[in-house]
């Protein structure tokens, strides 16, 4: 199993590549404001066709930072709810590191990526330099 949280406002389409191959175990949370808030018919199909549980949260409050307050709060309530899962923000601004940094400090771990689609390659093992 798998959470997603989607920063729609930064990534928009390009950033829900890929979750058409997500499973029935993962669930997709995208954060949108007024500002990013269509979809194209191609991204709405993808959505209807994936077996993932996807979630809507509008933002109302558009003050700077108010998605990504939104999203860092909604990834601790998750974190809390479901001990041992894997963890991504789906974003390519730059902010959530210091997030990233804070959880791996807790021993959880919080994956940053542009896409859903890299997300979902397995992490490869470091290569032995002998």
């Amino acid at each position: 199993m798998a959470f997603y949280l989607v920063d729609y406002e930064n990534v928009n389409t390009e950033g829900l590549q890929g979750v058409e191959q997500l499973t029935a175990a993962d669930e997709v949370i995208i954060f949108y404001s007024e500002h990013a808030d269509r979809l194209t018919f191609d991204l709405h199909r993808r959505l209807n066709e994936s077996k993932a549980q996807i979630h809507y949260f509008k933002v109302g409050a558009c003050k700077k930072n108010a998605l990504d307050f939104q999203l860092v709060s909604y990834l601790g309530y998750l974190i809390a709810q479901n001990s041992g899962q894997s963890f991504y923000i789906i974003s390519h601004d730059t902010g959530f590191q210091s997030v990233v940094r804070f959880w791996s400090e807790q021993q959880i771990t919080v994956v940053q990526t542009g896409e859903l689609q890299p997300a979902q390659q397995p992490a490869q093992a470091p290569k032995d330099p002998l």
